[in-house]
């Protein structure tokens, strides 16, 4: 049997019911009726490159979040090295870091998988952990063979021994960028206040930079000297950090747009990846970067 509805409550229904329309046409108004501006929605970019790595033999392997998946720069030619699915927790589907061995094995680190793959040819990858690491953000190789990766997600900095596939915690220094130098210490981009460390593999940290300089720090690059580069994406910078730990802007602003990866080629120029520049920039430290190829279709 149906019940009836109290009367009190269908009384009530017409001004519940303006009372919810007032809230929606309150939400959806131009914001432009309250004397603002209204929003701007930014669309999608047709790719987004974070990350690249130069093989010994010259060519370019960029990690691209929209393609996804990977692009090749070879011989002034950009061709598409590995196609990513574009359905989530797929190989490569959210690719965010690179590198590649010395004899020429990419690496790619995906957070749709949490996993870091080898693709030992185009449009092949095979995982390495398991799904055992969170979000890799940045990959670095050691001269024994052995791979560092920045989880961002669950804020530690792991290490996969050469010939291994199970990841060892070396610290918990919410790390976002790793480079080893030539003298294999490793080199740690952190959120935390202390932004530019080294950390050694029983987990003792050496402050580099031991406050807060960096706006939005991303990836380090350390030269043969010593001299450690890190890209700001805020700041639209980067930074010049001297062996004794002092930090000086080497540059900022235009072209760079939002510079995030951070590596060199042979001869030492720094090569800039920028997602919103859509560009790979390439320099002499001192000099003004420069387009040294676009990605696009």
């Amino acid at each position: 049997m149906i019940q009836p509805v109290p009367s009190a409550r269908i009384s009530s229904l017409p001004a519940l019911t303006t009372h919810l329309t007032a809230l929606l046409l309150i939400a959806i108004l131009p914001l432009r009726s309250l004397g603002q501006e209204p929003v701007k929605v930014t669309p999608r970019l047709p790719v987004y490159p974070l990350d690249a790595a130069v093989a010994p033999d010259g060519t370019v392997y960029v990690v691209d979040r929209n393609l996804p998946g990977v692009w090749q720069w070879k011989a002034g030619e950009l061709t598409v090295f590995f196609q990513g699915s574009p359905k989530y927790r797929t190989p490569l589907n959210a690719p965010r870091c690179v590198t590649v061995t010395p004899e020429g094995l990419v690496l790619v680190g995906d957070s749709a998988t949490r996993e870091v793959y080898r693709l030992p040819e185009p449009n092949k990858a095979e995982p390495i952990t398991g799904g055992k690491i969170g979000i890799p953000m940045d990959l670095a190789l050691a001269s024994d063979g052995s791979l560092y990766v920045a989880d961002l997600e669950l804020r530690t900095l792991y290490k996969i021994p050469a010939g291994q596939s199970a990841p060892e915690m070396i610290a918990q220094v919410n790390p976002r960028g790793v480079f080893v130098d030539d003298q294999d210490r490793v080199w740690v981009v952190s959120q935390n206040a202390e932004q530019l460390i080294i950390v050694s593999d029983d987990g003792k940290i050496q402050p580099v930079v031991k406050t807060r300089v960096f706006d939005f720090p991303h990836q380090v690059y350390v030269d043969d000297a010593g001299v450690a580069y890190v890209t700001d994406g805020y700041k639209k910078a980067v930074w010049k950090v001297s062996a004794d730990g002092k930090p000086e802007l080497l540059f900022s602003g235009p072209p760079l747009d939002n510079p995030v990866g951070l590596t060199a080629t042979e001869d030492g120029q720094l090569v800039v990846v920028d997602p919103r520049a859509q560009a790979v920039f390439k320099f002499a430290p001192g000099e003004k970067p420069t387009v040294w190829f676009k990605i696009e279709y």
